[in-house]
């Protein structure tokens, strides 16, 4: 081991990290049932994006099953059918009596009995929900049991959730744009593909030149085009845990909440209130499948906004640069005037909320000095400059931080951007371009005459013109 520096010989170990503070706020692994808690939040989102589209469309036999990506029933023309023998088998709607436009659910196809919306796989967004899922799923699960980051496992196979990106954000802008680099190229290419995707489909609907219909399309054109400026300006901070633009992260919040706002609530907003006035076309599982994702995606996205502010976004890893043992386990050593100033900004906090101070957060983490030992020819080689950069090796790494609450953050910040992607490709395409294709209303026949009245009409007439004859 290196001696200790002069900084820690004439400094003390101060308690200010939010860890020595509140000991029960940091910990250096989940629970397991905070680890059970965090797979649901995971998976339920999944499993309600793929079951509600068949519970809102498949009241139907077995036998009558079969996929809809079949270009007899696309035709718009109702008389089409699918042949006699198998139309004697299938009810109106299977056997092409109704086009897909006048449909109120969605069509499926996949897996012979639909098991995918049409729509999801004919736009190509099938491929991109498919990346998002598998995705997120291998880093988040690596991250949060420590094998998914170089920082999060030693060579010694000792699994430092803390120490990844994890341990450092509450939402994956964050630990794209601060931690993991790759994963923001992931994070731009799945909302660009998004956003062209969508733009190509709204642009390309047709519509009847309705003042409303004009103002639908351009407003959900827009929301496909503000996911750009999530894609281009991810989350980023300095050194003292500060964003690193006001203005950056004003784009950066427009594009999540301005891009899920206008594509979910405006498609579902209009497929409301046609279900308020054409109840008798409408069935009301239709609207519970739709209300299902919107209730569960606000139901979450209000759960991220009050459990995000119990946690701070820390992606400055301190430990990572301490460079013997006696500084890491020292960590933080500050003089003692320097100490009793922070301490006090601390005890002002209360200690289990993010504690800023003289423009910078506390740390809410503790460091620990790691003695893995790494025997491959490349760390052998390497000189020590290598080595640490690299993180080969004895070092120092972050063990303890609020790490349930970080994940839980990045679970539901996933459920709210999965729910919106999926009732995009779901029911919105499928809804705006129904209703965008809807005729207008005919003004209703004038009533019928009482053959009275035109009796006596014409009897006032012929009276009128007897003289003149």
């Amino acid at each position: 081991d290196q001696p200790p520096s002069f900084e820690i010989m004439n400094s003390s170990r101060c308690p200010i990290s939010l860890c020595d503070i509140s000991p029960s706020a940091c910990q250096s692994e989940v629970t397991p049932s905070e680890a059970f808690a965090l797979l649901a939040l995971m998976v339920l989102p999944v499993a309600v994006a793929w079951l509600a589209p068949l519970f809102g469309a498949r009241c139907v036999p077995c036998s009558e099953r079969r996929d809809d990506d079949d270009p007899s029933l696309q035709d718009a023309d109702p008389s089409r059918r699918l042949g006699p023998r198998d139309s004697t088998a299938l009810s109106p709607l299977r056997a092409g009596l109704v086009p897909f436009r006048e449909r109120v659910d969605p069509p499926m196809f996949l897996c012979g009995i639909g098991a995918c919306p049409l729509d999801c796989g004919s736009t190509g967004l099938l491929a991109v929900v498919l990346a998002m899922v598998v995705g997120v799923y291998v880093i988040f699960f690596g991250l949060l049991f420590g094998a998914a980051d170089a920082g999060g496992l030693d060579s010694a196979h000792e699994a430092m959730p803390c120490d990844g990106g994890l341990g450092a954000c509450r939402t994956i802008s964050c630990i794209c744009g601060n931690v993991i680099p790759e994963g923001y190229v992931f994070m731009f290419t799945c909302l660009f593909l998004t956003s062209a995707v969508l733009v190509q489909r709204f642009s390309a609907m047709g519509h009847r030149h309705r003042p409303q219909h004009l103002c639908v399309k351009s407003v959900l054109v827009a929301g496909s085009l503000l996911l750009l400026l999530t894609a281009i300006f991810p989350e980023r901070y300095d050194a003292d845990g500060q964003l690193l633009s006001q203005s950056l992260e004003v784009l950066h919040l427009l594009g999540v909440m301005g891009s899920g706002t206008l594509l979910m609530f405006v498609p579902y907003g209009w497929f409301v209130v046609y279900w308020r006035t054409h109840r008798e076309e409408v069935p009301l599982r239709s609207v519970a499948a739709r209300s299902c994702l919107v209730c569960m995606a606000l139901a979450l996205g209000v759960s991220m906004q009050v459990f995000g502010s119990a946690v701070a976004d820390a992606p400055t890893n301190l430990c990572a640069y301490q460079p013997d043992a006696a500084s890491c386990e020292a960590f933080p050593a500050l003089p003692d005037a320097q100490c009793r100033l922070l301490e006090a900004c601390a005890a002002a906090c209360g200690g289990e909320r993010p504690c800023p101070c003289d423009g910078g957060l506390l740390p809410n983490y503790r460091c620990r000095w790691s003695n893995a030992t790494s025997d491959t020819i490349t760390a052998i080689l390497a000189p020590e400059s290598f080595r640490r950069e690299k993180r080969l090796g004895p070092r120092c790494v972050k063990a303890e931080c609020p790490l349930y609450k970080y994940a839980r953050g990045v679970a539901l910040e996933f459920g709210v951007l999965l729910l919106i992607l999926c009732y995009v490709a779901t029911y919105a395409l499928h809804d705006v371009a129904r209703l965008l294709g809807r005729p207008p209303k005919q003004p209703p026949p004038p009533p019928p005459l009482d053959a009275s009245l035109l009796r006596v009409h014409g009897e006032a007439a012929g009276a009128a013109g007897g003289p003149d004859r």
